[in-house]
């Protein structure tokens, strides 16, 4: 549930919500325009503001788009490489090197390490999730206090 792994069936045909989710992700077909905005930003405001200011301003837009060029370091080691491409759909994503322990920890730890299922496999809400008290209703309280006063 990271915003870009695609976890429901979308309504458009799954291969180009891939494609838009990737291109999304890189900004793929936006960097000329983003470069184009902080341009004409510059031209107007360099003037009235400050010099903090401007590189505040434009270089947001200019570090969206270098995503491209920060992740594209992989082979010199200042990025893991991703065991397979991304999928972007939640059943056949494959799990990158932030899942895989920095060190051992010991098995009676095992448990905190295990997913939480949010559904299970007909598709309703998993026990585990209903038995949480997560869906109790939490204004129940404030609701009697309300109507006896």
């Amino acid at each position: 549930m990271d915003g870009t792994t695609i976890l429901q069936h979308p309504v458009d045909p799954i291969d180009e919500v891939v494609k838009f989710v990737d291109d999304l992700q890189s900004m793929r077909g936006f960097q000329g325009r983003v470069i184009k905005h902080a341009l004409g930003f510059s031209r107007l405001y360099h003037k009235k503001l400050t010099r903090m200011q401007m590189v505040l301003a434009v270089g947001a837009g200019l570090l969206v788009c270098a995503q491209p060029l920060t992740t594209s370091f992989s082979s010199f080691g200042w990025a893991r490489p991703r065991p397979r491409p991304r999928t972007y759909v939640s059943s056949t994503e494959p799990l990158d090197h932030m899942y895989t322990p920095a060190f051992r920890v010991d098995s009676r730890f095992e448990s905190y390490f295990t997913p939480t299922m949010v559904t299970d496999k007909q598709g309703e809400l998993h026990e585990d999730i209903l038995n949480s008290g997560l869906l109790k209703n939490s204004t129940a309280p404030e609701l009697a206090v309300a109507q006896a006063v």
